[in-house]
């Protein structure tokens, strides 16, 4: 799998957020399905950042609101954390343009 890169809205937003609210900004990356699918976005013409809320935890913390798991960076703790938002920008790759 990859990390998809990001149009420079997407990274003044993450830096934003994380300096407002000291939580982390994960990426969530698709994988291509077809040969001919952007390897950026995985085919859907969008990457996506997901805005941490609350974490870490040992466990997901609700199943009111999706999870996910981060291994840890030194900044942030490892561990569970409740995603409060999901955004999605346009791929720069390939402009949103599905083939």
């Amino acid at each position: 799998m990859i990390t998809p890169y990001f149009p420079k809205e997407a990274y003044t937003q993450a830096k934003a957020y994380q300096a407002a609210h000291s939580m982390p900004v994960f990426t969530w990356a698709m994988e291509p399905e077809e040969k001919t699918d952007c390897d950026n976005c995985g085919g859907g013409g969008i990457v996506y950042l997901r805005l941490a809320e609350r974490g870490p935890f040992s466990t997901p913390a609700t199943t009111r609101q999706p999870s996910t798991y981060f291994d840890g960076d030194g900044q942030f703790g490892k561990g569970w954390y409740v995603v409060k938002e999901t955004m999605g920008f346009t791929c720069p790759k390939c402009k949103g343009i599905r083939k």
